[in-house]
């Protein structure tokens, strides 16, 4: 029995595999943190920098207009009804303002977009963005056999109103 001992204490490979095992677990651990937090800290700065003014990173208004031809298209092609059109143009119009005005009021209805502040550089902006959502709502939630604007107005219409929104809107 001391000669088998004897025999795996003389092959330095057994001898050392637990400790280099352990050398390589810690180092990937170690790799592995270290990768995560450097993504961290790129994803946090991306996320709280924010630029303002003629350097801010906003959109570009082609990419809007996009979004909004799309809903035509779909529209068009009988993809989605004239009701899931209102909703997604309305639905448009609040993530552009909510860009444009660097706060969420993709949740707003119309009463508490008429009582937020008109901010001097933003006020042109958020009448139109009223004037636009207020639009948006007849066809969006009133009864067309009742509501006579709700049957006057047609997609092409209230996607020209998002439209005009998008590209009148001052920065």
């Amino acid at each position: 029995m001391p000669s088998v001992i004897f025999a795996a204490s003389q092959v330095p490979l057994l001898d050392t595999m637990p400790t280099t095992l352990w050398m390589i677990i810690a180092l990937s651990c170690g790799g592995i943190a270290i990768v995560s937090i450097i993504i961290t800290l790129l994803l946090w700065n991306k996320h709280t920098t924010q630029q303002v003014g003629a350097h801010s990173a906003h959109t570009s208004l082609s990419q809007w207009r996009q979004r909004i031809e799309d809903v035509r298209i779909q529209y068009h092609q009988e993809h989605i009804s004239s009701d899931q059109a209102y909703i997604l143009l309305a639905e448009i119009a609040r993530d552009f303002a909510s860009e444009r005005l660097q706060t969420d009021i993709s949740a707003q209805t119309l009463t508490d977009l008429q009582a937020l502040e008109r901010a001097r550089h933003h006020a042109q902006g958020i009448d139109l963005l009223r004037q636009t959502i207020a639009a948006l709502y007849p066809p969006e939630f009133a009864d067309q056999q009742t509501h006579a604007l709700a049957r006057e107005v047609h997609v092409d219409q209230a996607a020209g109103w998002v439209a005009n929104l998008v590209e009148r809107w001052k920065a």
